[in-house]
């Protein structure tokens, strides 16, 4: 249950998300033959977690290009998504493509994410930031 209207924005771990992977394949990791839970799903919905059930909305920022690395990424966004969604259907998920090279350059990604929300007057985007 949402207690209110929160968003979390965060980048996919490509390696563990939506659960964690073997090193060096794709094959998730299993423990008592259950995968075990990445960053984004033990964030949103371990017991432990302060944000079980305070998130309404998440972004999972992934980079657009067409470089090495590109369909994992793509691939980890995608499970992702469709794990939060099964996981909680009223739960909206935005893929949101980013076009920087460094997800660790704060500055350019609130820069970036201030310009997103301000083309939500535009009726395309506006359902992405209700």
């Amino acid at each position: 249950m949402v207690t209110g209207k929160r968003v979390l924005i965060s980048w996919v771990a490509v390696n563990n998300d939506p659960y964690e992977r073997e090193r060096g394949k794709a094959d998730f990791r299993l423990v008592d033959g259950e995968p075990v839970r990445g960053p984004t799903l033990t964030i949103l919905f371990d017991d432990q977690s302060p944000f079980r059930g305070q998130i309404s909305d998440v972004v999972l920022l992934h980079r657009k290009s067409d470089g090495p690395g590109y369909e994992r990424e793509r691939r980890a966004v995608e499970e992702t998504a469709a794990a939060l969604r099964e996981r909680q259907e009223n739960l909206r998920v935005q893929m949101l493509p980013w076009f920087g090279d460094d997800p660790t350059d704060h500055r350019s990604i609130f820069e970036f994410l201030r310009k997103e929300r301000g083309q939500a007057n535009n009726v395309d985007n506006a359902e992405r930031w209700q």
